[in-house]
C-alpha cells in the first residue's frame, strides 16, 4: 500500500529539519524564551522545529511548581533545596519521560543533529539519549544568568556535554575559565519575540493605550506558575496606602488570580473603593505593556527569573525600569538576583527585595554566600512598608566583551 501524499510531504519536511527544540510544559518563562529563540532562528533561515514536552509526569511537575510558588515559605525552602529536589527519586520519573520524548525526536527528525532548549534538565538528559548510535548535540540557551548550574560546584558529566549560550558576562567567565565548558556569549534575548506582534485592533481591545497613560501604576508580574496571594495582597494594599499607586497584576495562572480575588473579598478589601487592582493572564500583554509604559513614572514588581534578563532588554532599549524584586524561588533565581545586584552595584545602584520579615534571615544567609551584605549591596523591605521610594532604576546594559548575535552563535556551532 502506498503512503498518502500528506505522509510523504511530512517525511520530506522532517528530513530537512536541522535543529529540534523543546521545553517541558511547566510555567511560562522557559517556553517564552524558547519560542523567542526559535522564532529568531527561523527568521534567520535555520530549519528549526519546536515541540513542547508534555505527559503525565510533566503535568505533575507543573502542579508541584504551582504548589511551590503559591507560598513564600515553600519558595524559600525550595531555594535552599532545589538541587536536591531535582536529583530526587521522584524527579527520575520525570527525567525518564523526558528521555522517551527525546528519543521520539531523534526518530521523527532523522537528519537533525542539534537539540536546542532553554531548560537545563531536558537539555542534560538529551546529552545521554541515543537511537541506533545517533545522538543530538545539545545547545542550552540560558534565560537565567547561570541556568541551573551551581557556580560553587563542579558541573556534572551531563552538564559538561552540553553547549551553552549565555548573555551574562560574569557567568560566561566562570563557565569558560573555571569549568572549561563549551560556552558562547550572546546578545540579550528579547522575550517579546516569543509572541506575535499585536495589531491595532488588539491594542484597542486590550486597552493598552489607556494603561500607558496611568501615571501611578505598578505592573506586578508573578511567575507562570503563580505566586503567594498573601504577599500580593499586602503589596497592593501598601502601594495604594503609602503612595497612591494602583496595581496591574499578571498572576500567571487562573488559580492564583481567583485565590487573590477570594482572599481580598474575605478581608473586605473589595469594599475599599481606594484599592485599585486589575488582572491580566496574557503573557504577551505583559511584554507589550512593559515595552510601552513610561518607566520614569510607572513601576515594576518582578520575580528574579527570566525577568532579570528582561529588565536588561528594557535597559538596552533606553527604558530603564524602576524595579522591586519579589523573593526568589529556587537556586537559579537566587543566582539571577545575585548577578543583578553585582551589575547594579557596579553602577552605584541599590537593589530592593520585597520579602516578609519572617523569611529575611534565610535570604540574607543565602546572599552572604556570594559576599553580598544587606543595606550595602541590597535592601529588604517588608510588603506592608512598600512605597514608591523603594523602587530603584535598573542598571544600564553595558557590554565589556564581544557578544555574538544568536543567529551567528548557532551557525558557528552548526558549522563545526
Amino acid at each position: 500500500m502506498s503512503k498518502s501524499r500528506s505522509t510523504i510531504e511530512y517525511n520530506r519536511y522532517s528530513e530537512k529539519v536541522e535543529v529540534t527544540a523543546s521545553v517541558p510544559l511547566i510555567g511560562h518563562g522557559n517556553r517564552t524564551i524558547n519560542e523567542a529563540v526559535v522564532n529568531e532562528l527561523y527568521q534567520a533561515g535555520i530549519k528549526v522545529e519546536s515541540h513542547n514536552t508534555y505527559g503525565g509526569m510533566i503535568t505533575i511537575a507543573d502542579l508541584y511548581h504551582q504548589f511551590i510558588h503559591s507560598s513564600t515559605v515553600r519558595a524559600i525552602g525550595y531555594s535552599k533545596n532545589s538541587e536536591n529536589t531535582r536529583n530526587s527519586k521522584s524527579a527520575e520519573l520525570i527525567k525518564l519521560q523526558l528521555r522517551i520524548f527525546i528519543k521520539t525526536m531523534l526518530k521523527r527528525y532523522p537528519n537533525a543533529k542539534f537539540f536546542l532548549t532553554t531548560q537545563n534538565i531536558i537539555g542534560e538528559e538529551a546529552t545521554k539519549v541515543e537511537l541506533d548510535g545517533r545522538k543530538f548535540s545539545v545547545i542550552l540557551v540560558l534565560p537565567d544568568a547561570f541556568g541551573k548550574l551551581n557556580p560553587l560546584k563542579k558541573p556534572t558529566d551531563k552538564q559538561k556535554r552540553a553547549i551553552y549560550l549565555v548573555w551574562n558576562e560574569q557567568a560566561f567567565q566562570v563557565m569558560k575559565d573555571k569549568f572549561d565548558l563549551d560556552v558562547h556569549l550572546i546578545d540579550l534575548i528579547d522575550p517579546i519575540k516569543g509572541f506575535p506582534q499585536l495589531n491595532q485592533k488588539q491594542v484597542e481591545e486590550l486597552e493598552l493605550l489607556e494603561i500607558e497613560k496611568r501615571e501611578n501604576l505598578c505592573l506586578l508580574k508573578l511567575s507562570g506558575s503563580g505566586g503567594d496571594p498573601n504577599l500580593v495582597i499586602e503589596i497592593i494594599n501598601a502601594l495604594w496606602k503609602n503612595s497612591g499607586i494602583e496595581t496591574l497584576i499578571f498572576p500567571g495562572i487562573t488559580h492564583t488570580k481567583m485565590n487573590i480575588q477570594l482572599r481580598r473579598w474575605l478581608k473586605n478589601i473589595m469594599k475599599n473603593k481606594n484599592t485599585h487592582v486589575n488582572y491580566n493572564l496574557d503573557e504577551a500583554v505583559f511584554y507589550n505593556v512593559s515595552r510601552k509604559i513610561d518607566h520614569n513614572t510607572q513601576l515594576m514588581l518582578l520575580n528574579p527569573s527570566e525577568q532579570v534578563l528582561h529588565s536588561f532588554v528594557l535597559s538596552n532599549l533606553g527604558k530603564n525600569p524602576n524595579i522591586v524584586w519579589l523573593p526568589p524561588t529556587g537556586n537559579q533565581e537566587v543566582l539571577n538576583l545575585v548577578h543583578y545586584i553585582y551589575i547594579a552595584q557596579n553602577q552605584s545602584l541599590m537593589t530592593t527585595v520585597c520579602i516578609q520579615k519572617d523569611f529575611q534571615k534565610s535570604l540574607i544567609n543565602k546572599l552572604s554566600e556570594f559576599n553580598l551584605k544587606q543595606n550595602i549591596d541590597y535592601q529588604l523591605v517588608e510588603p506592608e512598608n512598600l512605597s514608591r521610594e523603594h523602587f530603584n532604576k535598573a542598571p544600564k546594559w553595558i557590554e565589556n566583551q564581544k557578544h555574538l548575535n544568536l543567529e551567528m552563535a548557532v551557525k558557528n556551532i552548526m558549522d563545526r
